[in-house]
């Protein structure tokens, strides 16, 4: 039964991971706002706000 648990345990993480790929959440995840940098089509303009790539033009009252 243990075996059984541990199975459906590595079957639901995969399809986990399949959506997170998909979804492309590996590609904006960032800690800092240079990791922005190769996400965003200019990179002055990347910040990482909440672990995610944002690529704005204009930062108004960020800092």
């Amino acid at each position: 039964m243990a075996e059984f648990i541990n199975f459906v345990s590595v079957i639901i993480l995969l399809i986990s991971l399949f959506f997170v790929i998909v979804n492309g959440e590996f590609e904006n995840y960032c800690t800092k706002d240079s990791d922005c940098e190769s996400y965003c089509p200019n990179p002055k303009y990347g910040k990482c706000l909440d672990n995610k790539c944002i690529c704005q033009l204009i930062w108004m009252g960020y800092g």
